[in-house]
């Protein structure tokens, strides 16, 4: 059996990245990848001088319209979108 399935993000995981937009710079995606539980992570990589990377706002507005038309639910954190 192919391991290849197990190394490309679901459709889902690939839809969200694609959707994500910080409202506050140029963001880009950087890695998507999958830990050892079998959780996927996206690596947003924001602008030096974006407040979201600061710490001066919070991202939750951008992972939620991020989030919208998604078939599966998003977890940040500890919330459930």
């Amino acid at each position: 059996m192919s391991n290849r399935r197990k190394l490309n993000p679901p459709p889902e995981v690939r839809a969200y990245s694609a959707a994500y937009r910080c409202s506050d710079c140029t963001s880009t995606i950087g890695k998507t990848y999958r830990d050892e539980f079998g959780v996927w992570h996206i690596a947003i990589e924001h602008d030096e001088t974006c407040p979201v990377l600061t710490g001066t706002t919070d991202p939750f507005a951008d992972v939620v319209n991020a989030a919208r038309g998604l078939a599966v639910g998003v977890v940040v954190g500890q919330v459930r979108l």
